[in-house]
């Protein structure tokens, strides 16, 4: 068996795993993804606004969240609760810079949180749930179709009143001293679980050994991931990981904003829809995994 085809077959084997894990929803007891009647009926949560635009549309998460939100919504800034000794944007940040904003956010390790973003369900709203899980939290769900959805309903209620800059900011401002200080006693317990990240370094070292072991998804549009668009930041190389498969995460949005049923990804017996055409031309998943840098 050539390389070639060792390659297709592990990842082929690792998209059955992950495919059959998504069906069962063994990594949690109950749906990360929740509507907007769910959550008009909760009345013990901490909802959180996590609005963010690349940078190529102009436009401020923060100017989004002035204008209107979810009532009790606070806002969750992926710009600021990051490494800030990192050389790259929205590296995750130190555990104790993370337990520090969500003390300014006022939430506790035993609080439902519920995450969304003006523009749908596609950027930061899956990138901030991830890091609640990454240190810790499980209890932590993203609001099917955002703030658009939530509109359509018609009779849902939206806070349009004046917030501050200062309350927009805190939570920022707050994980970015924690990171000055060194300060590491806050209530919120928040502990890294290495296990739901890899390094650059790990990922060499898998593409290093014959028969890779990561099963490696690139998120990003096709172009983008072909090196025929250039990145959205400046001075960062086009193309893609060797040996990563494309799949856009638009490929599991209705209309930009719902995410799809499991059944409209995975078929009856676990596998990958279009496994049986998977090609070394890798764009032919439909399993989604949004846990990448922006």
């Amino acid at each position: 068996m050539d390389r070639a085809t060792r390659l297709v077959s592990g990842r082929a084997r690792a998209g059955v795993r992950l495919c059959r894990a998504y069906t069962t929803g063994s990594a949690s007891t109950f749906d990360p993804v929740v509507t907007p009647k769910w959550l008009e009926e909760q009345r013990n949560v901490k909802i959180l606004d996590a609005t963010w635009y690349l940078p190529s549309k102009k436009l401020d998460g923060k100017d989004d969240f002035r204008k209107a939100r979810i009532p009790n919504a606070q806002y969750f800034d992926i710009d600021a609760i990051a490494d800030k000794s990192a050389s790259l944007k929205h590296m995750l940040p130190p555990s104790n810079a993370f337990a520090a904003a969500m003390d300014s956010l006022n939430i506790t390790n035993s609080d439902t949180v519920v995450v969304y973003e003006t523009n749908g369900i596609a950027f930061a709203a899956a990138r901030a749930w991830w890091m609640f899980r990454c240190f810790g939290h499980d209890d932590v769900r993203v609001l099917d179709g955002g703030m658009p959805a939530w509109r359509k309903d018609g009779n849902l209620a939206l806070d349009e009143t004046v917030v501050g800059s200062h309350l927009i900011n805190a939570p920022g401002l707050a994980a970015m001293e924690a990171q000055e200080s060194g300060k590491s006693d806050f209530k919120y317990q928040a502990t890294l679980r290495e296990n739901l990240v890899v390094s650059k370094q790990d990922i060499l070292s898998d593409l290093s050994k014959e028969d890779n072991k990561k099963f490696l998804l690139d998120a990003r549009g096709e172009a983008r991931f072909r090196g025929t668009e250039p990145e959205a930041k400046p001075g960062l190389r086009s193309g893609h990981i060797p040996g990563s498969f494309s799949m856009h995460y638009n490929s599991l949005l209705q209309d930009g904003t719902l995410m799809k049923s499991k059944g409209e990804h995975c078929g009856e017996r676990g596998r990958i829809e279009s496994f049986d055409v998977l090609q070394l031309i890798p764009n032919t998943f439909h399993f989604y995994l949004k846990q990448k840098h922006f």
